[in-house]
């Protein structure tokens, strides 16, 4: 049904009559918005595995659909600020599909931070001007920054979570390799920034995550206290 106000927002654009082009896009943004609040309840079930992958699929292409929408909305209307709403609605697809793989939890934030990365990149690359959309530039940076901070303290979230539970069932090289892999990240992003503001945070992120991985192959050693001296 998503498909209903991007053919009313596609017939708008070619439309010639001004008032009916006006009418029609009132009409795809009533639905469209309908729609986003009706899945609400099938979103927060979509949270979990379904076992058949109808529900976490569907979803997907769902969210799909609506961030296509709202990027032609963002492209036709000279909207930029709908570049958070089209990046939400494209992280809200990819968590679907990484929940019907089965993808284990703590590898989400590191798959939304390379995500946040690449768009950091496209910027980097001024990927927006070439294409002749210099006023997304700025609304897709911020969305990348925002993407991967986010990511990132999650990430830190998750370890304090599973080193508190002090198991060797959930501090082992799973959990290294994760920590390893926020860590290239975080440098990563650091490396493409230029804004001083953000290369502080991003140096920061970095920092935190290299003591988390040290933190964690240490409690993996299990060294008595003279080798830990040594």
């Amino acid at each position: 049904m998503m498909l209903i106000p991007i053919s009313h927002l596609l017939a708008a654009h070619f439309s010639g009559e001004r008032a009916q082009a006006k009418l029609l896009r009132l009409v795809a943004h009533a639905a469209a918005a309908i729609m986003l609040l009706s899945s609400l309840d099938s979103a927060f079930a979509g949270l979990r595995r379904d076992e058949s992958g109808t529900l976490n699929l569907s979803l997907a292409l769902f969210f799909i659909e609506a961030a296509v929408f709202y990027g032609m909305v963002m492209r036709i209307e000279k909207r930029p600020q709908l570049v958070y709403v089209t990046t939400w609605m494209l992280c809200a697809s990819l968590w679907q599909v990484l929940t019907y793989a089965g993808v284990a939890m703590q590898m989400f934030s590191t798959v939304f931070a390379l995500f946040g990365v690449l768009l950091l990149v496209a910027y980097r690359l001024s990927f927006w001007e070439r294409t002749g959309a210099q006023q997304l530039a700025e609304p897709f940076f911020q969305a990348a920054n925002a993407l991967v901070s986010l990511a990132m303290l999650s990430s830190l979230f998750k370890w304090l979570g599973d080193m508190s539970s002090n198991t060797d069932a959930v501090v082992n090289w799973s959990l290294l390799g994760f920590g390893l892999a926020m860590l290239a990240t975080s440098f990563v992003a650091f490396a493409v920034v230029r804004h001083s503001g953000w290369r502080r945070w991003y140096l920061l992120m970095s920092l935190a995550h290299a003591a988390v991985t040290l933190l964690t192959l240490h409690h993996m050693i299990n060294l008595n206290v003279s080798q830990q001296i040594e």
